[in-house]
């Protein structure tokens, strides 16, 4: 009896831990306003952020790794939260010594939470525009899972008889049939 409530207890308490290590997550801001960080680094160079993204894109050199992704911000766990309409960009690194940030992996449209420190900018470019890039050095990373999303189909006549459509064993037989999108 006490078994169920045990593994209950230890699956609710898992299920709000941060995805960023805690220590990281309580002394980081997740409120950075990447527009302020790009005009003025110097002000917020050494200030450790939480900030989420979906990669745009990820590179690598024979000394670090680099992540450029559109920003989404996080709630308190690291979390992403519903992304706004955003054009903010960050750029973050990782030393290869710490970690490979291998783009078939890390690669474009994944998303992730950083906890990273505000190291400058670099200049660069998305498209034809010159931008900005707030950089930040990767303190801690979390890559999201990938979500599938299934489509189901039901066969074409289905819907012709819905009100009167409630014979259990003929629904078995004719499916709905799960279709995997891409």
């Amino acid at each position: 009896m006490k078994r169920p409530l045990i593994i209950l207890l230890v699956l609710a308490m898992s299920s709000c831990a941060p995805v960023i290590k805690k220590d990281l997550m309580e002394a980081g801001s997740r409120e950075p306003v990447l527009n302020d960080i790009a005009k003025a680094p110097d002000r917020h160079i050494g200030k450790l952020y939480i900030l989420g993204g979906v990669i745009v894109e990820t590179k690598i050199s024979d000394d670090m790794s680099s992540i450029e992704a559109i920003y989404i911000p996080v709630d308190r766990y690291g979390g992403l939260l519903e992304p706004a309409p955003s054009t903010s960009r960050f750029r973050a690194i990782i030393s290869n010594s710490k970690g490979i940030l291998d783009p078939m992996i890390y690669r474009s449209g994944r998303k992730v939470t950083i906890a990273g420190e505000v190291k400058g900018t670099e200049k660069g470019m998305i498209g034809e525009m010159n931008y900005t890039f707030p950089l930040f050095e990767i303190r801690d990373i979390y890559l999201w899972e990938e979500r599938v999303v299934y489509e189901v189909e039901y066969p074409f006549f289905y819907d012709m008889y819905y009100p009167f459509y409630y014979d259990l064993h003929y629904y078995d037989l004719i499916g709905p049939y799960p279709k995997r999108i891409k």
